[in-house]
């Protein structure tokens, strides 16, 4: 088979375009609503009482005087936020998130909210084992080297296949996974913002339900399109076969 053969076997014009509307439609819109959570449910007070600031804010600064550094004093003794970077801003958000400072949205009472929440691990914080051995940047480096590859390997079979049906969740898969990836590379973290808590189930597991995200929808729908049609396929391949 030649290499023109090959190609037109694998229909790279059409993976290519289902490539390009996953970025846009998937990636994209993940991205989109990360950014959108993080502004609206975030709240990093922009202004706090001297009281609350030096009671209160200091008592949980790091060695680094990251809370310290971010304030500026007023006139009138409150502190104002003069902190800009997103990163510093994170480190200070984990600090005081415990106030309570960030809003939600209820979309059914006791069941569903939308939250601002981040994930420094991967689902179900298997690898959280590994804070007592290694550095956050060591995690850091392991976890985009994992997910990233995981994408990688999933894309690479997704250009070698040519059953047409498995085209479009294998498209799903890799271009909504990429959001987690790109997240992870330049935030350091994952966003994630949908929480669900099954209260008719007694298990801590859910309730919540470990907090996910738009990414997590595709990779998830995507996966399981992709056992159904694995599955619908071999079983009207056997048919022909008995015949």
């Amino acid at each position: 088979m030649t290499l023109k053969e090959f190609a037109a076997d694998r229909k790279w014009k059409f993976k290519f375009l289902l490539i390009i509307i996953g970025l846009i439609v998937c990636t994209g819109s993940d991205l989109l609503v990360k950014a959108i959570v993080e502004n609206k449910l975030r709240n990093i007070p922009e202004e706090v009482s001297q009281y609350a600031f030096e009671k209160q804010f200091l008592a949980l600064d790091t060695e680094d005087k990251i809370i310290a550094n971010a304030y500026e004093q007023q006139a009138d003794g409150s502190y104002r936020l003069i902190e800009k970077n997103d990163k510093k801003l994170h480190l200070i958000w984990k600090q005081i998130r415990r106030f309570g400072f960030d809003r939600e949205i209820e979309v059914i009472k006791g069941g569903w909210y939308f939250v601002y929440e981040t994930n420094e691990d991967i689902g179900f914080s298997i690898l959280r084992w590994l804070d007592k051995y290694t550095s956050d940047t060591a995690k850091w480096i392991l976890l985009v080297c994992l997910q990233g590859g995981g994408v990688l390997l999933i894309f690479a079979y997704f250009l070698y296949i040519k059953e047409t049906y498995l085209f479009i969740p294998l498209a799903v898969i890799v271009t909504g996974a990429l959001g987690n990836v790109i997240d992870r590379i330049f935030r350091g973290y994952v966003v994630d913002f949908v929480m669900w808590i099954f209260k008719f189930i007694p298990h801590p597991l859910f309730n919540p339900w470990p907090i996910f995200n738009l990414a997590d929808v595709y990779t998830v729908c995507g996966a399981i399109s992709l056992l159904v049609l694995l599955v619908i396929f071999d079983i009207k391949s056997r048919k022909l076969e008995n015949k």
